[in-house]
């Protein structure tokens, strides 16, 4: 009966554990286009797992963009900052240990994107974390 009990604990254990782990974590916990600071980690461990213990640390950027009331669906990023497979040194995502990466977006999301038109409305934030050219991707 203990090895049974002990058996299921492990297993519930596991269960919880791997429930808190994702791909992708930001502060705050709910952004908004006021939010003065938003800061958005990936987690190579997870997803697709293409930036897994990728060297050098540094070469790590993000590909970002945002989904507007404007935009015609999920797959149309609107105000996309950075040009695809370049290392802008603005898009850099510095490692944050242990095959994770942070990008800090500050001075609100409005700024950030240059979005000036009061009735366009951020509904999402699409990233990409990627290597420096672009061949792979997390």
């Amino acid at each position: 009966m203990k090895k049974k009990l002990l058996f299921i604990c492990v297993i519930v254990g596991c269960i919880l554990n791997n429930a808190n782990a994702q791909l992708l974590k930001w502060s705050p916990s709910f952004i908004q286009e006021n939010s003065s600071t938003v800061t958005i980690t990936a987690d190579g461990r997870f997803g697709n797992k293409g930036l897994l213990d990728h060297t050098p640390t540094s070469d790590v950027f993000v590909h970002i963009g945002a989904i507007t009331n404007q935009s015609t669906g999920a797959s149309n990023w609107k105000y996309v900052k950075f040009e695809w497979g370049t290392a802008n040194p603005l898009a850099n995502a510095p490692a944050s240990g242990n095959n994770q990466w942070t990008f800090t977006i500050n001075g609100g999301l409005r700024n950030f994107f240059g979005i000036t038109n009061a009735a366009e409305k951020i509904q999402k934030i699409a990233i990409l974390f990627r290597n420096g050219n672009g061949t792979k991707v997390l």
